[in-house]
């Protein structure tokens, strides 16, 4: 029988690798966010979650496979779940996730359709072929949607801040544009 000490040591001792490995990933993503002029909102969409999905992707992978296909879509399906249920609602409490109007019609929109998806297609209580190609070409439309609307946005701030400076050597023009703002 093992040592239940030795066990929860090893507990103890994993969890801190898991917290120092998470606070690495997390400072270097918002690195090359900096370094590539890239939003960090569009890098957490983007490569974190990547990133964080990977075991669920190898896991499911590798259970549907073995032809554990319910392993392989409870993992996914309890894993949305945890995420969204258990990791939103300890931010809540201890924290504040700020989010603007892009990401709450872009992306949570997906994510319903993707949802709803999901629903239709295990009502038979198999996903078939035909609708894991639907459920890829989805996020594949996603993908690009997000880097086409982050283009247009940060080109349109461009455009905005050319504008503004622009003003700001004209003091009538840029006192006329502030009120205009306000």
């Amino acid at each position: 029988m093992e040592n239940p000490i030795v066990l929860l040591l090893i507990i103890i001792g994993l969890l801190w690798l898991i917290i120092k490995a998470a606070d690495y990933f997390v400072h270097s993503a918002s690195h090359i966010a900096r370094h590539f002029g890239i939003s960090e909102l569009i890098l957490g969409l983007t490569l974190v979650s990547l990133g964080t999905s990977a075991p669920e992707f190898v896991v499911s992978t590798i259970a549907a496979w073995k032809g554990q296909g319910a392993l392989a879509l409870s993992n996914i399906v309890g894993s949305n779940i945890f995420v969204l249920g258990f990791t939103l609602g300890f931010i809540g409490i201890f924290g504040k996730a700020r989010t603007n109007k892009t990401m709450l019609y872009r992306d949570c929109s997906i994510l319903l359709l993707a949802t709803f998806l999901l629903y239709l297609f295990v009502r038979d209580g198999v996903i078939e072929r035909l609708e894991g190609v639907a459920m890829l070409i989805l996020f594949a439309i996603w993908f690009i949607l997000l880097f086409k609307i982050n283009r247009f946005l940060r080109q349109a701030k461009t455009a905005r801040g050319a504008r503004l400076h622009f003003h700001k050597n004209n003091n009538i023009s840029f006192f006329c544009h502030n009120i205009q703002l306000a």
